[in-house]
């Protein structure tokens, strides 16, 4: 399985929800991964996720994940899914069994069903409380 562990926000995009047609930010982030095929050439190539910033606007989304600032902690990896198929950007098509996703560094690849409707993985790490007894710790 890859997994990325140098990541960065490349930038902050708005989408739109399905449902309400409201606009919400969306954080970009990315990682560089390695690869040799098997007749010994090697590539670099572009690995993104995308993490819903629930709660902001685009501008705070900007002052709490400036693009180009290092995302510590977390890392992108493979996981396995359904086949399914991806357009690739010149046009084939192409039938794939995995995606990229996002966790903590120190989760193992079999933590990582996914979270209650409540909070993810990254809000959990984000808004963990500690026993200092001036911290303040959100309500999930």
């Amino acid at each position: 399985m890859s997994t990325i562990k140098s990541l960065t926000v490349d930038r902050i995009e708005e989408r739109t929800r399905k449902d309400t047609g409201e606009m919400f930010p969306v954080a970009i982030i990315a990682g560089i991964s390695f690869s040799q095929s098997e007749n010994g050439n090697s590539r670099f190539s572009l690995r993104e996720v995308s993490i819903p910033l629930n709660g902001m606007d685009k501008k705070t989304a900007k002052t709490y994940f400036p693009p180009g600032s290092v995302l510590n902690g977390y890392e992108i990896y493979q996981k396995e899914t359904d086949p399914y198929e991806w357009e690739a950007p010149d046009g084939r098509v192409l039938s794939l069994t995995h995606s990229w996703d996002i966790r903590k560094v120190d989760e193992s690849a079999e933590a990582t069903t996914p979270a209650p409707a409540k909070s993810s993985s990254m809000e959990k790490h984000v808004f963990a409380g500690t026993s200092r007894k001036n911290d303040l710790e959100p309500a999930l």
